[in-house]
This record gives C-alpha cells, sequence and structure tokens, in this order.
C-alpha cells in the first residue's frame, strides 16, 4: 500500500508534468509553426517577383545553352538581391539545369522531394530538411511551364536555436520536477508526520494506553484533531473505569455466597453417604466454575498502571507451575529462555496460566506445552506451542472474541481477557499458526523499564 506521502509526492509531481507539458510544448510547436511560415511565405514572395520579371518567351527557349547561360546570369543578380541558400532551374525529370549558390543544397532538396515535385503544380513548399553537415534548410518551387521549375532555398538554421530551446526548455522543466519532487515530499513529511503520531496515538486509546504527544502548539486542524481525540480517550477511560467498577462490585457481592455455598457443598458432601451423594458432587463442582469465573472478572477490573514492576518472565512461569493447577501436568510444560518485563505480575499470571491451561486441555496427554522466551531489539516474544487438533481457519477470528468458545461447558471469556489484559501493557496477543505441527500463540511485551521498582 502507498504511504500518504509518497502518494502526495507522486500527484503533485504528475500535476507539475501536465502543466510543463500544456505550457511549454505548445509554445514550442506553435513558435516553429509560425516561423516556419513565415519563411514560406518570405520564399514564396521571392519566387514570384523573380518569376514575375522574367520574360516568358525564354521559357520556350531553355533547352539552349546560350538562353542558360543568360538565366543564370538572372539567378546571379537575384541570388545577390535576396537571402538565398540557393536559387535553381530544374526540368520535371528532377535534371537540374541552371543554379546559383548552394549547389549540393539546390540537388539534395531536388531529391528529397521529387515525389511532390511530379504530383504537384504551381507553386510546391516543401517541409524544411537538413544537410550532412546539420544545417537546416527550407525550399519553395514554381512551376514556369510544363516542363520547368524555378526553386529557392532558404537557411532555416532558426531550427538549431529552436531545438537548442527545446533542450533548455526540457532541462528547466527537469529542474523544476525534481525541485518540486524534493520540495513536495519534505512537505508531505511535515504532513504525514503528525498523522503518524495521531495514529499511533489511536493505536495505544484501543489498547488503553494513549500517552500523550506534544501538539500544544498545533492550532490547526491537527491541533483540533487531537484534542478531539485526547477527549475521546478520557471518556473512553472514564466509561472504562465505570465498567470495572460495576464488574468489580458485581464480583465482590457474588463471591462472598459463592464461598460459602463451596464450604457448605463440601460440608454436604461429607454428610452423604448415599447415591445422592453425587448430586452434592455436581453442586460443588459448578461453585468451583462459577467462583473461577468470578475471579476472572475481579482480575480484569484491576488497576494495572499503578501495580507494574520489572518481573523475570521464566520464573514467572515457572512459579504457576508449582501451583496447584499444574499438580499432575507440569512435567508436560517446557520452559525456554527467560527475559524481564514490566508487567503486572497477578493479570499477567493470569494470562500465562489461561494459555497453559487451554493448551493442556487441548493436546494428547503423550504430548507436550513448549514455552520460548525471547529478548529481542525492541519487544520481548513469548511462544506457547500446544499440539492441539488445529483451529479451524473460519473461526480462527472469533477466538478472541467474547463469550464464543469450542468447549462444550465454556464460557468464551479467557482469551478474550487475556488479550485485553496483555494489550494493557501495550503489547499483543496473537494465533500465529495451527496446523498439523501445532497451534502457536504468541505474546508480544515492551522491554523493561531502565529504572527498577
Amino acid at each position: 500500500m502507498i504511504r500518504l506521502k509518497w502518494k502526495i509526492a507522486l500527484s503533485t509531481f504528475l500535476l507539475i508534468i501536465l502543466v510543463i507539458i500544456g505550457l511549454y510544448f505548445p509554445n514550442y510547436w506553435q513558435t516553429r509553426i509560425v516561423m516556419e511560415k513565415q519563411l514560406q511565405d518570405h520564399l514564396v514572395e521571392n519566387l514570384g517577383l523573380i518569376a514575375g520579371n522574367l520574360d516568358e518567351e525564354l521559357y520556350h527557349l531553355l533547352e539552349s545553352k546560350s538562353v542558360l547561360k543568360e538565366f543564370k546570369i538572372v539567378l546571379d543578380y537575384y541570388y545577390g538581391k535576396l537571402a538565398a541558400e540557393s536559387i535553381y532551374l530544374f526540368d520535371k525529370k528532377g535534371v537540374l539545369l541552371a543554379v546559383t549558390g548552394n549547389q549540393e543544397n539546390a540537388v539534395r532538396s531536388m531529391m528529397l522531394h521529387a515525389y511532390k515535385i511530379s504530383n504537384n503544380d504551381n507553386i510546391i513548399i516543401n517541409p524544411a530538411f537538413k544537410d550532412t553537415e546539420g544545417h537546416f534548410y527550407l525550399s519553395v518551387y514554381k512551376q514556369l511551364n510544363e516542363k520547368y521549375y524555378l526553386g529557392i532555398s532558404a537557411n532555416a538554421n532558426y531550427l538549431v536555436e529552436l531545438a537548442q530551446l527545446r533542450r533548455q526548455m526540457i532541462m528547466l522543466s527537469l529542474s523544476i520536477l525534481g525541485v518540486t519532487l524534493i520540495g513536495t515530499f519534505l512537505f508531505s513529511i511535515t504532513l504525514t508526520r503528525p498523522l503518524q503520531k495521531l495514529t499511533q496515538f489511536t493505536r495505544q486509546i484501543g489498547r488503553g494506553q494513549g500517552s500523550k504527544i506534544d501538539f500544544s502548539n498545533r492550532k490547526d486542524e491537527m491541533g483540533i484533531l487531537y484534542n478531539s481525540m485526547q477527549e475521546m480517550q478520557r471518556q473512553i477511560q472514564r466509561r472504562e473505569k465505570e465498567n470495572k467498577q460495576i464488574v468489580a462490585s458485581v464480583a465482590h457481592e457474588l463471591r462472598n455466597p459463592i464461598a460459602g455455598m463451596q464450604i457448605n457443598s463440601e460440608l454436604l458432601l461429607e454428610k452423604v453417604t448415599t447415591g445422592e451423594g453425587k448430586y452434592a458432587a455436581a453442586i460443588h463442582q459448578d461453585l468451583t466454575k462459577l467462583s473461577e469465573i468470578v475471579d476472572t472478572f475481579l482480575n480484569y477490573s484491576r488497576p494495572i498502571d499503578a501495580n507494574l514492576e520489572n518481573v523475570s518472565l521464566n520464573k514467572l512461569l515457572t512459579g504457576i507451575l508449582e501451583t496447584n493447577h499444574f499438580t499432575d501436568n507440569a512435567d508436560r510444560i517446557s520452559i525456554h529462555g527467560d527475559a524481564i518485563a514490566n508487567i503486572h505480575e497477578s493479570k499477567m499470571s493470569h494470562v500465562f496460566l489461561n494459555l497453559l491451561r487451554n493448551g493442556l486441555e487441548a493436546s494428547p496427554v503423550s504430548d507436550s506445552i513448549e514455552v520460548k522466551i525471547e529478548q529481542q531489539t525492541e519487544r520481548i516474544h513469548i511462544a506457547i506451542k500446544n499440539m492441539g487438533p488445529p483451529v479451524s481457519a473460519d473461526i480462527r477470528s472469533q477466538i478472541f472474541e467474547a463469550f464464543f468458545s469450542t468447549k462444550e461447558n465454556g464460557v468464551g471469556l479467557g482469551l478474550p481477557i487475556a488479550k485485553s489484559i496483555v494489550e494493557q501493557h501495550g503489547g499483543q496477543l496473537f494465533l500465529e499458526k495451527s496446523d498439523e505441527e501445532g497451534t502457536l500463540f504468541v505474546i508480544t511485551l515492551p522491554k523493561e523499564k531502565n529504572e527498577r521498582k
């Protein structure tokens, strides 16, 4: 995808090209056409002057050498009077009979325009031509009678000047295009750089962070947009805080009666000795699950920013394996590498606990879960791989949606809340791949802060 700054530069570049083509080159061709027309009119006028002063009786005697000699004297006279390169007499077959001035020029002109000479009558105006030395000439012919033609050629070196002008115009156009391209690119950077900052700002808002950027000196549309986005951020944070307070309040209200019911269900299990004990066991199991859901909501609703500290991820994961959640499965989980991350330890424990538990439930008992921690240049990379069945391509975009679950008794809150917690830390949680070789979840986190808490 082409970035905005390149689109601006390219659009301006093309616009300047169109302006140059629209202004310069039509003027060039118009100038050439006008100058060529003036020279043609001048030559036609000169031919008419020469032919008008010739006795038509001589036209029938031109085969006589003496008459041709006298005719050449007349041509020499006009050659001295007129600004011509050559004046010449020739017949319809292209035979040169008399010439004054540049004979080579006359012969070349007749050869180049032989077809027009043989197929036209009266005045014949030809386009400019160039000789072997690179000089330009223009020729005009006038038919004297059925057999003979009078021709005149004049220097047309204004075409050389026009060609030089064209080169100068091209060089000037290229210079203008270069300066315009550089100027437009620099201008587009000044325009797109604030947009990049605003884009980064919006992404941070989406992650629940939204650190401030310095737009205090901008009074233009960028400043107005930034102020609007700041107000939007404040409203989102306020509503999120209110929602979390509601969730926390409801969870706290539910937690105490659930804890009491769990204790009572345990006591009931101890008292019941008949087959009806299975009902008490089912009640206890459901209460335990409900308690875990309440704990999940409480974990989600607790504030994060005030409780960040630099923690060894290897040590954190090892500690999770030593809890009663993995009493029988700790040996199925291997941890490689380490990195220090600035995190909320309790909340990130919940993320790892959820992913490891899901991996164990999905994988066959004989397979293990592999965790790799890498300290990269700017981020920390944690890959959690299990050998469960591949996640279907048509549901991969849904697994992080709230209340979507592939488990029969699943609530569908584990992955969405885990993703939300990671994003609150300025990181990402995503499914990188899922195929016959295994399912790989990846977490990226910012590096540790320089100052230790």
